[in-house]
């Protein structure tokens, strides 16, 4: 499954924060879900982990440093992070063709200050509530990570 053809969200949207912090209130992702999520991403490739630039004390972060940088970071090179454990959201950068497809099937929505502060198509994704929703979760952020190693081309949506 690519991102394009992932499926509605089931349910109503949980509650969230507006910034600061954006995070997630109700709905949040059991911990053993957020590790498992987590330690896929770290898999990715040309991926290091860190602890978050941007984000709240114990938020764990993903950078790219050797990216082709197609797209746009959050800050420096960092382009997701997953809030801690309390909450189990995650912000990450995506292309806005993309972002609004998540949006849009009810897996996340816009950073509220996207396009100001940050790049356009940063959204806060919910945590995953079971297993198949981490596979999802992990579709977006695999699809932020291609974009930024100049794998996707944005602009074709695929």
């Amino acid at each position: 499954m690519q991102l394009f053809d992932i499926p509605d969200r089931c349910g109503h949207r949980p509650s969230t924060s507006a910034a600061p912090p954006h995070q997630q209130l109700s709905q949040t992702a059991p911990f053993h879900l957020q590790q498992e999520l987590y330690r896929q991403c770290c898999a990715l490739a040309g991926t290091v982990a860190h602890p978050s630039l941007v984000s709240v004390p114990g938020a764990r972060a993903l950078s790219m440093p050797d990216a082709a940088s197609r797209g746009e970071f959050m800050v420096r090179r960092e382009f997701f992070h997953l809030h801690p454990s309390y909450d189990g959201s995650m912000h990450l950068s995506l292309p806005p063709r993309a972002a609004r497809v998540v949006v849009e099937r009810g897996w996340g929505e816009p950073h509220p200050i996207a396009g100001i502060h940050l790049p356009a198509g940063t959204v806060l994704l919910y945590g995953p509530r079971d297993r198949s929703e981490v596979d999802i979760c992990l579709i977006v952020v695999q699809y932020s990570a291609s974009h930024l190693r100049g794998e996707i081309d944005a602009r074709a949506g695929r």
